[in-house]
């Protein structure tokens, strides 16, 4: 019979024993861990708090701005609801433009009809004729659920005086202008290209060069 070694005692249970310094810092890393574990948990929340809340701040905000564009847009379909779709026909291109001017020329060539100059005679020509007459050119239609848009624009430079160019704003603004009555059923209209230019014609008369282009709004 082989016979068995006998072990000192405590040796097994000295096996299974952690050294005390490891022990130690196991625990201060559980005891580090912690904090940072809470401190995670609790960024996390407060992150998923303030999403929600950034969230429902712009569900307010969104809710508040579609509330003030349909107050908007009902003011504006109350302004412009009787608007005349041919106003820039109707109102702009009549207008007579340069009317001192041709007055003056006309004047001039009634008391020496004789000897007109040329230059005279071309001149009143021109201011008398359709070279010198507002006219649009109708461009581009957009439709779009309650708003229809169509762009204008002169179809050749026009040349007008200081009063003539107030008259032509206050049609297109609609702003009131002393000794001229401006007329009903103007659209909302959008001046998206405005190129002013002094002309020299002589010293007693300022005469500007004006290249226009338009935006006509309607709310059907």
């Amino acid at each position: 019979m082989k016979s068995r070694i006998a072990r000192p005692a405590g040796q097994g249970r000295l096996r299974g024993k952690i050294p005390q310094r490891r022990a130690l810092g196991y625990l201060l890393f559980v005891g580090l861990m912690l904090p940072l574990i809470a401190l995670i948990y609790v960024c996390a929340e407060r992150r998923r708090l303030s999403d929600e809340e950034q969230m429902m701040h712009s569900l307010y905000v969104c809710a508040l701005e579609s509330q003030a564009k349909g107050a908007q847009g009902a003011a504006i379909r109350h302004i412009f609801g009787d608007a005349d779709r041919f106003y820039l026909y109707h109102h702009l291109e009549p207008l007579s433009l340069l009317q001192e001017e041709r007055a003056m020329l006309e004047q001039l060539i009634a008391q020496d009809p004789s000897l007109p100059l040329r230059e005279v005679l071309a001149r009143l020509d021109f201011l008398q004729g359709r070279s010198n007459q507002i006219s649009f050119c109708e461009g581009a239609i957009d439709s779009y659920d309650d708003l229809r848009e169509t762009s204008a624009s002169f179809a050749h430079p026009i040349q007008l005086n200081s009063r003539d160019l107030l008259i032509l704003l206050a049609l297109i603004e609609g702003l009131d202008l002393e000794g001229y009555q401006l007329p009903k059923g103007r659209p909302c209209l959008l001046i998206t290209d405005f190129k002013l230019t002094r002309k020299e014609i002589d010293r007693d008369n300022e005469v500007f060069l004006l290249d226009l282009k338009l935006l006509q709004r309607e709310f059907p």
